[in-house]
């Protein structure tokens, strides 16, 4: 007996297998996938420590909060580039502390001081020599007293004209109601913010522990802020102790250069 190739399936089966084939990828692609809710960006703060560089005690205590704190660190002081390498290397992120003139003038900003008597060269070469002093690892900058010079547009023009050269964000620290520092920084294209709490005006726990209350307020109102305190014992422990108190209430600490635009 001769035996034949199989026969193959009727084209009606073939033609049902496919249409079983191809309802079962339509009701598959039609089952609604679970589409999660968008993450709502928690507040932000930003806490800024100024006046570093006269010694390590303060720095040393700084790295043992496992948070990122931002210092601020006056130039040519005796730690000023110790502190700005120790700090960058433990993961802090490191400002220049930039001396300007106070109102008054029986209040010495320091070294390096931006005064309003200076014409535009000397303001460009003081704040190119200040940026210099320290390591290459600062982001950014903030004043250091400066209520006189920051009120004084060519003084800010010029000294922030500098910055943005160097690609530094400034923080206007507000020591005066006038600073037109922020309103310049934005008119220039620097990357800018201001504070809206100083955490340390008194050297008191309860004092301390009350602004960094109002600070989170505002986070939470605004949806970020920045405090600045200084390089005090006592500061830094009242912010060390309620670090879990702002992670609590859902806010994020970050460095300054998240927040500044």
């Amino acid at each position: 007996m001769a035996y034949g190739r199989k026969k193959s399936p009727p084209l009606l089966i073939l033609a049902l297998l496919l249409s079983i084939l191809w309802c079962i990828l339509f009701l598959i692609k039609s089952i609604p996938k679970k589409i999660p809710p968008p993450e709502i960006p928690r507040p932000e703060i930003a806490i800024i420590i100024d006046d570093f560089g006269h010694s390590e005690e303060v720095a040393q205590k700084i790295y043992k909060i496992p948070a990122p704190i931002t210092l601020a660190i006056l130039p040519y002081l005796p730690y000023s580039c110790q502190i700005a390498r120790s700090a960058t290397a433990k993961g802090y992120e490191v400002m220049l502390h930039l001396p300007m003139e106070p109102l008054d003038p029986m209040n010495n900003p320091g070294k390096g001081a931006i005064y309003t008597k200076m014409s535009q060269e000397e303001i460009v070469y003081q704040t190119r020599e200040n940026i210099i002093n320290l390591p290459p690892v600062i982001k950014g900058v903030n004043n250091h007293m400066g209520s006189r010079a920051t009120a004084d547009e060519r003084v800010m023009k010029a000294m922030l004209q500098e910055l943005k050269k160097h690609n530094l964000y400034y923080i206007d620290s507000v020591t005066f109601k006038d600073t037109l520092g922020f309103t310049i920084a934005r008119e220039l294209g620097v990357r800018t913010a201001r504070r809206d709490i100083f955490l340390d005006n008194e050297k008191d726990a309860d004092y301390i522990r009350a602004q960094i209350e109002k600070l989170m307020a505002r986070a939470l109102k605004d949806k970020k802020a920045i405090g600045i305190g200084h390089a005090h014992s006592l500061t830094v422990e009242v912010i060390k102790e309620m670090i879990p108190e702002i992670e609590k209430k859902g806010i994020k600490l970050v460095f300054a250069s998240k927040i500044a635009k």
